[in-house]
């Protein structure tokens, strides 16, 4: 994890941020699953992940998108997140 956000209203358990940035091509796409399946299945709390950079092939973002459930919450890329956060949601 990167980030574990508390607030006692908002975020009373935490909020967990995973931040992925891949500039260039490489093996960060064989990753992703095992990320996605460490998030649903051993990580305590609600989490987001922010992936961006633009190294990481088109199909593994759409994969990751589809994993979306439980307490893996959102995938946002880095503008999506800014927006997000300044919506007063942190």
């Amino acid at each position: 994890m990167d980030f574990a956000i508390y607030h006692p209203e908002k975020h009373h358990k935490c909020l967990i941020i995973e931040a992925k940035w891949q500039q260039t091509g490489g093996s960060v796409d064989e990753k992703y699953p095992f990320l996605i399946l460490n998030i649903k299945d051993k990580y305590p709390y609600e989490t987001i992940l922010i992936l961006d950079g633009g190294g990481y092939k088109q199909g593994a973002r759409e994969w990751i998108g589809n994993q979306v459930g439980g307490n893996f919450k959102t995938l946002f890329d880095m503008a999506g997140f800014q927006k997000w956060a300044n919506s007063d949601n942190l």
